[in-house]
């Protein structure tokens, strides 16, 4: 990406994302495979990296990396990979979060039975942060927070917004809208299959190529 030019980038190990194919409902044996495949890579990583995984992080979908979209089997397999490791579950919902795919937070999708140590947001939550689970609490003051943290009328505006989301019962509207959305692009897909491929998403969080 053009704005981490210049920008010196850590040596983390990375793992592949499944190549699903879509509709992911439709292509299951194929999809699972990718996914055990792809579990089997992180798994290796954890265990050769010559440096201690601390925590994986990961998108529920890869929005700038092409509207990448997996099977709810990956998060959860990758959620017990790290329970297992004890490697810190990080979910980035920087673009996912905040209602676009019919749920507040997109990895509610994915029903686990533990939930992420870390979950991240920015851009339409008013202002960038965090949230994590007890376990990361920090055992002194001014690890999480400092006083140049902060912004109390961000704070203030996203108030009023998430008044709107739960009074407005906005996130079923996006349920409904996304559906019919969706449904709609699958029937121009299907007649210019020459031009348009692959529809996906969930709620109004939907992408396809041309």
């Amino acid at each position: 990406a053009l704005h981490k030019v210049d920008i010196p980038a850590f040596n983390w190990p990375k793992a592949e994302w499944p190549h699903a194919r879509y509709p992911l409902e439709d292509n299951g044996e194929y999809n699972e495979g990718e996914v055990e495949r792809c579990l089997a890579q992180v798994r290796e990583l954890i265990d050769f990296h010559p440096v201690k995984v601390a925590g994986m992080i990961l998108e529920p979908c890869q929005a700038e990396g092409g509207d990448n979209w997996a099977p709810t089997s990956w998060f959860r397999g990758l959620r017990e990979i790290a329970l297992e490791k004890d490697v810190a579950f990080i979910v980035d919902e920087v673009q996912t979060g905040v209602g676009a795919t019919g749920k507040f937070w997109a990895h509610e999708h994915w029903d686990l039975a533990t939930p992420p140590d870390i979950v991240t947001f920015s851009k339409k939550m008013q202002a960038a942060g965090f949230f994590h689970s007890p376990k990361f609490r920090a055992s002194l003051p001014y690890r999480n927070f400092n006083t140049w943290m902060g912004d109390p009328l961000r704070a203030l505006q996203l108030k009023v917004m998430l008044d709107e989301i739960f009074d407005k019962n906005l996130l079923e509207n996006t349920r409904i809208t996304g559906k019919f959305l969706h449904e709609g692009l699958l029937e121009v897909q299907d007649k210019h299959d020459h031009l348009m491929s692959n529809t996906r998403g969930l709620g109004t969080f939907l992408a396809f190529d041309m």
